[in-house]
């Protein structure tokens, strides 16, 4: 041999080489095999599912803790559909002559979760590497316009197109907005999605439509701990919370979770109420006790179309608290904005911002304005058990939404109901005596000028 050392650099690095190549095949095999990467991203979508309430079904079974119900039936053949484009009524898009599966996102223009999810699948339709074709189908809006003023702002290379009379939409089932669905090259529905889509959601559904038909996965093992997940918890290092008095928070890239610290004692009922200052954020609240776990057990949670968070709690113990205040997907970059958030005893009505709750009598109407500034106004109302109390709310601006909710600590008199072009009307029979909280609040989404607002409460009955 002409030179030893020569030799034994080559022995060197074929052994690495060697080494390389056997540590990296298991990769490029998962990479090569479809069902792997299904059920790996299906474990993923599985615990985010469960860490926000939400739900994914498919043909392996449903993805999360949420209510699917909403969902569109997996299995069921769209045939025979054609649907046509938002601008042009001379193109159309038959669903009987798919080249490639389709991802069929169902939006309105008016709802806020589907204004919130279209940045993020605006990126993915402009992206030229997907196993599907994505479209944007406009149902639920009274008016082709509607859709189309929103466009505007968007992206001109999204393929959209309309629902006309909300006929496909009806055909689906569909119950909620957005809903997003993956559909194969014969029509048949191999996964959907109710709510905001994520990257995790967009990712699954792209591995499924390289493979629509593969993949399962056992999902009673992958339990999400909320305990776990929300450490630290240091009620020493939170921002303290004084009864009556409101503080701010900004929920961002940065900063998307915040600790707030309270003193409470045993059996203590407190009302914890978070308003939105911007529309552009989801946030979720989750409370430790002095033990350190869950007094609730899961998170409150707000939909970025209403005001905010408003939740009643009797307090189990006494000491020391911690409120935690987090976004939606916090560091994924999903929203950002400000919240104000106020903590009263719930013997003790006011507003967010720790103005005094106004008090309302049988018969005597009030009148109020409710601006983008100030969302909400509380009242206190008395009532006895067996009395029938018909609120009536009305507004000046019919094409926005107002809603209304009466309730004493975890005894609602009135669930969270909407105006309907500009009117609403309640019926309810009083279970139990005592001082109910009434609240008047506009939606956090509304662009409008301010609102101006007449309830009344006719209460009949002995009291």
């Amino acid at each position: 041999m002409s030179n030893p050392k020569r030799f034994v650099l080559y022995l060197i690095l074929a052994f690495v080489g060697l080494l390389i190549s056997t540590q990296s095949q298991p990769i490029i095999q998962a990479q090569d095999d479809p069902e792997a990467e299904i059920n790996r991203l299906a474990a993923e979508l599985h615990i985010q599912n469960s860490r926000w309430g939400r739900a994914t079904s498919w043909i392996g079974g449903q993805l999360g803790n949420g209510d699917a119900s909403s969902n569109p039936r997996v299995g069921q053949v769209l045939t025979d559909w054609t649907l046509t484009d938002m601008y042009d009524q001379n193109i159309t898009f038959d669903i009987n002559d798919l080249e490639r599966p389709v991802v069929m996102n169902l939006w309105a223009s008016w709802c806020g979760p589907c204004r919130f999810e279209f940045p993020l699948l605006t990126e993915y339709a402009e992206r030229d590497d997907l196993n599907f074709d994505l479209w944007f189908v406009n149902t639920g809006d009274t008016t082709l316009a509607a859709g189309q003023r929103f466009l505007r702002d968007q992206s001109d290379q999204l393929t959209t197109m309309y629902d006309p009379d909300d006929r496909f939409a009806a055909s689906l089932g569909l119950r909620a907005y957005p809903t997003t669905l993956l559909m194969d090259t014969d029509g048949t529905i191999i996964a959907t999605h109710a709510g905001i889509v994520t990257n995790t959601v967009m990712d699954f559904l792209n591995a499924l439509a390289l493979a629509p038909r593969e993949g399962g996965i056992d999902t009673s093992g992958l339990e999400f701990d909320l305990l776990e997940y929300l450490q630290p918890i240091d009620p020493e290092n939170a921002t303290p919370l004084i009864y009556n008095q409101q503080a701010a928070g900004i929920l961002n890239d940065e900063d998307w979770r915040d600790d707030f610290s309270f003193v409470g004692t045993a059996n203590e009922e407190v009302i914890i109420n978070l308003t939105y200052v911007s529309d552009e954020v989801e946030a979720y609240i989750a409370i430790i006790g002095p033990d350190g776990q869950l007094v609730t057990p899961n998170e409150e949670r707000s939909s970025i179309d209403v005001s905010g968070i408003s939740l009643s709690v009797t307090l189990p113990q006494d000491g020391t608290y911690v409120i935690v205040v987090s976004r939606f997907l916090e560091d994924e970059g999903f929203g950002e904005g400000g919240y104000n958030i106020i903590i009263n005893n719930a013997n003790t009505v006011s507003n967010n911002d720790g103005s005094a709750a106004l008090t309302i009598a049988s018969g005597i109407p009030s009148t109020g304005i409710l601006t983008y500034e100030r969302k909400q106004q509380a009242y206190i109302l008395d009532v006895s058990a067996g009395q029938t109390v018909t609120f009536t709310l009305t507004h000046d601006l019919p094409e926005e939404e107002l809603s209304l909710q009466a309730r004493m600590g975890n005894t609602r008199l009135v669930p969270y109901t909407k105006t309907t072009e500009g009117q609403l009307e309640v019926v309810a029979t009083v279970e139990e005596s005592g001082r109910y909280s009434v609240y008047v609040a506009r939606s956090n989404s509304s662009r409008a000028g301010p609102i101006t607002y007449t309830l009344t409460v006719d209460i009949e009955g002995d009291a």
